[in-house]
C-alpha cells in the first residue's frame, strides 16, 4: 500500500533529531539501505514504520510526514551560539528535544502573559544560578498564580 509521504521530510526529521542513517535503521532494525530507499522516494515505509518513526523515532505528528516542506522553526541551539561550534555538535539528540520543549514552554508563557503588555517577564526575570523549584516560584508570583491555581 503506498503512503504518500513526503520522502525529504523523512531526512528532515531525521536530521533535526540528529541522527544518522546507520543509527536510525539499528533502532528500527532496518538495514541502512532500506531507510535509504525510504528517503530517496523508491521504497514507501509501511503504516506501522511510519507510526514508529513519527512517535517514537522523532517524536512528531505523523500528519508532519505528508507536509509538502518541512515547516519553518528556528534551530534551538542558535539560542547557544555563544558556545564553540564543537560543544553545539556534542549536544545530544534528547538534549535539543529538551530544548525545543523548553522554548514551547516559553511560547505558551509569552501567550498567557499577553494581556500583561506593561510586564516584560523575560527581561524582568533573569535567573541567576537559581534552582527550577526557585525559578518557578518566581515566575509564579511575577505572574500573580499560585501553585494550587496552575494545577
Amino acid at each position: 500500500m503506498k503512503t504518500y509521504i513526503n520522502p525529504k521530510m523523512l531526512t528532515w526529521a531525521r536530521k533535526r533529531n540528529k541522527l544518522t542513517i546507520e543509527m536510525l535503521a539499528e533502532r528500527m532494525k532496518r538495514t541502512p539501505t532500506e531507510i535509504k530507499m525510504w528517503e530517496d522516494g523508491t521504497k514507501d515505509p509501511s503504516y506501522g514504520h511510519l507510526e514508529d518513526l513519527a512517535y517514537k523515532q522523532f517524536k512528531i505528528p505523523l500528519a508532519v510526514l505528508f507536509f509538502p516542506e518541512p515547516p519553518a522553526e528556528s534551530d534551538p541551539v542558535n539560542k547557544f551560539r555563544h558556545l564553540p561550534d564543537y560543544e553545539l555538535e556534542r549536544f545530544s539528540e534528547d538534549t535539543v528535544r529538551k530544548i525545543r520543549l523548553a522554548q514551547a514552554y516559553q511560547d505558551s508563557l509569552s501567550i498567557i502573559l499577553e494581556d500583561y503588555t506593561s510586564k516584560k517577564i523575560f527581561n524582568d526575570i533573569v535567573p541567576k544560578n537559581q534552582s527550577v523549584k526557585d525559578l518557578a516560584h518566581q515566575v509564579r508570583k511575577y505572574v500573580g498564580i499560585t501553585i494550587e491555581e496552575q494545577y
